[in-house]
């Protein structure tokens, strides 16, 4: 200690390195588990892989997450976070409106042949958790990043302007909610990303009508 510091201060100080040092180890893991996740997938994952690639003992993985579920969510919601500031980039950039589309359309594509294709059986079968986060954050993404966007489309020819955004809302509300309870769809959307595909440019029909150039393709 450095003659003249208060001493007092000197447990703080510990607690709050303390602190930093133990929420750094969790970024570790949660880092390791959703690079490991997306290669692997959920199913063929254990939390002796997840502790190796961080660097950390199983001990210490579950004392931040208490089991392998906590992980996957925690996982989860890390790139579910991550996607939605990516998608809030894509779609703000400068770039022409369709390619905008594509790119996000394409992305979400290739999250469904990550992980092994498990990601939907994950999120709607095994850990309801997750889909239950998912419900909670869709109205935001709808409100700050898809919203924007679609009203950008009508302003440059691509979404009709005699449908309001309230319909284009409900639109979008009914066809998510249509995704979710049908466990049969998403069996297929998680077996066959193309499939995801042909349903995704079937619901565009109903809002993007062409425009300038065709924003489908």
């Amino acid at each position: 200690m450095v003659f003249g510091e208060d001493s007092s201060m000197e447990p703080a100080r510990l607690s709050g390195e303390r602190r930093k040092g133990k929420a750094r180890v969790r970024e570790r893991i949660i880092d390791a588990a959703a690079g490991i996740f997306e290669e692997t997938g959920f199913s063929r994952v254990s939390v002796a892989m997840i502790a190796q690639r961080a660097g950390v003992s199983q001990v210490t993985v579950f004392n931040h997450f208490g089991d392998k579920y906590g992980l996957i969510e925690a996982a989860v919601a890390r790139i579910a976070d991550s996607k939605v500031e990516e998608y809030r980039r894509v779609l703000g950039s400068e770039d022409p409106w369709p390619e905008r589309l594509r790119s996000v359309l394409a992305d979400k594509e290739r999250v469904l042949r990550g992980f092994k294709g498990e990601f939907v059986s994950a999120l709607y079968r095994e850990y309801p958790e997750l889909a239950r986060r998912a419900a909670e954050i869709q109205p935001r993404i709808l409100n700050e990043v898809t919203y924007p966007f679609l009203e950008e489309g009508r302003r440059l020819g691509y979404v009709p302007l005699d449908v309001s955004m309230e319909a284009i809302a409900c639109y979008l509300t009914v066809m998510a909610a249509g995704f979710s309870s049908s466990p049969g769809i998403m069996d297929r959307v998680a077996s066959d990303p193309a499939f995801f595909a042909e349903l995704y440019d079937l619901i565009l029909h109903g809002l993007v009508r062409g425009g300038p150039v065709d924003a489908r393709r």
